[in-house]
């Protein structure tokens, strides 16, 4: 998916999620292993156990998406030593699409690319994650309609804004050292979600550490599909808009978070984010 290193180490043991724990693991108090308890189980298999790879499995069940953040933030002293991508692996199962018809294969593709901003932002190896697992593939078309795709949604900030009716878009597309970023947030536009208040707290947050502000949509039902709402559809056309909806995978109930600017300093307060919206959906249940 990213560019190949000839010199790269080949894994020899990797640890799995599947099949599911047949008991209690070692490292824990209950044989199912909740999405939140991930970063834990990806740990004690590349460290306590020494597995040289980790398959993280997103296919059949919720993953979650800021856990290669959550375990560079936690233990950033052991992978400083020991880098994810270059010394240990992990390795995404992607869920089939022809299998399983939801918009998980979508939002797993931007797990991996915001891993691998939030890791060059922390000057680790990057990317973290370079390869994919798909179940139940039947031809060699399903494999290069996951790396077309993959391809795509890698370029969203062009492939959106960069002929963008929206002057501050357009002209951050024209240089190479800036970036456009998403963080998708599921269900956090249901009920008992982020209220207004919430996002206005996020958008200072998120200043904190040098962005000028927190763009955003609020996915919402019509009469005639899904739509976006928020402070910005004024600025982008029904095709820019209906991309965002495409490419991020969006549905009914999500919300989508955007920074724009200097790549170092988007890497750097949408990685926050991303981890800042995981804690707190956690603590409302969406999670």
């Amino acid at each position: 998916m990213f560019s190949s290193n000839k010199n790269r180490t080949i894994p020899i043991l990797m640890g799995t999620q599947h099949p599911d724990n047949a008991g209690i693991p070692f490292w824990g108090d209950d044989p199912f292993i909740e999405s939140k308890q991930e970063t834990e189980e990806v740990y004690e298999n590349l460290v306590t156990l020494d597995c040289d790879e980790y398959m993280w499995d997103w296919e059949g069940k919720f993953a979650d998406e800021a856990m290669i953040e959550r375990l560079m933030s936690t233990h950033l002293e052991t992978f400083q030593k020991t880098q994810v991508g270059r010394d240990k692996f992990i390795t995404i199962r992607v869920p089939n699409i022809w299998e399983e018809k939801t918009f998980k294969l979508a939002r797993a593709y931007m797990s991996v690319l915001s891993a691998a901003e939030f890791t060059k932002s922390l000057e680790l190896h990057s990317p973290p994650v370079f390869e994919f697992i798909l179940p139940m593939t039947t031809s060699a078309k399903q494999l290069l309609h996951v790396q077309r795709t993959f391809q795509k949604t890698a370029k969203l900030h062009q492939d959106i804004f960069e002929n963008s009716e929206f002057g501050v878009f357009a002209d951050l597309t024209k240089d190479s050292n800036n970036r456009i970023k998403a963080v998708v947030a599921k269900s956090a536009d249901f009920e008992g979600g982020l209220s207004k208040k919430n996002i206005k707290d996020l958008e200072k947050f998120v200043m904190d550490f040098g962005a000028k502000g927190l763009a955003y949509f609020q996915v919402k039902n019509g009469g005639n599909g899904i739509f976006l709402k928020g402070p910005l559809t004024r600025f982008l056309n029904d095709k820019e808009l209906d991309n965002i909806i495409d490419v991020c995978g969006l549905i009914e109930g999500d919300i989508v978070f955007f920074g724009a600017g200097d790549k170092d300093t988007v890497y750097d307060y949408m990685g926050r984010l991303r981890l800042e919206l995981a804690n707190r959906l956690l603590e409302k249940g969406l999670m």
